[in-house]
């Protein structure tokens, strides 16, 4: 018997969809600005997340994720949700990682000089990845916790 029951497949469509438009916010925000300056009388400049190596590990990682739903539900592959599970955690986690570690070095390298810093900010998409992958992963341990949970319970039945 699989860990989740067809009774509750609108509830697993709509857990994994949240999960997907969590990846996808991840996915987005590595395209979107990560750092802008505000130069005045000079411009607007922003550094995208695919033009720093960190985006490009945002972006992959995304795809993975998403791929993973697409593969879990398309496949009908209820028995590996626990591993669909464990792999969407994995991805938020690493993507969270990295949107943090470039946030401080932003902050470090731009927002803290004082020839300069108040004319940076941080972009839209990196946000976008941190609020995607603080997502991801609370949703991913929801999916993860009531996998076990419901595992614990047959166990007891039988």
């Amino acid at each position: 018997m699989s860990a989740w029951t067809d009774k509750n497949r609108v509830t697993q469509m709509w857990i994994m969809g949240a999960a997907g438009v969590a990846a996808f916010l991840v996915f987005l925000g590595s395209f979107l600005p990560w750092v802008t300056l505000n130069i005045p009388f000079g411009g607007n400049f922003s550094r995208s997340g695919i033009d720093l190596d960190d985006g490009i590990i945002t972006l992959i990682l995304a795809i993975i994720a998403l791929v993973a739903l697409v593969v879990f539900f398309s496949q009908g592959l209820q028995k590996y949700i626990k591993l669909t599970g464990i792999l969407l955690v994995l991805c938020g986690l690493i993507c969270l990682a990295t949107a943090i570690y470039d946030m401080v070095e932003i902050y470090q390298e731009v927002l803290s000089d004082p020839d300069g810093g108040e004319f940076a900010s941080y972009g839209a998409g990196l946000y976008m990845v941190a609020i995607g992958s603080l997502a991801l992963i609370a949703i991913s341990s929801w999916i993860l916790f009531s996998a076990f949970k419901r595992q614990g319970e047959q166990r007891w039945h039988h």
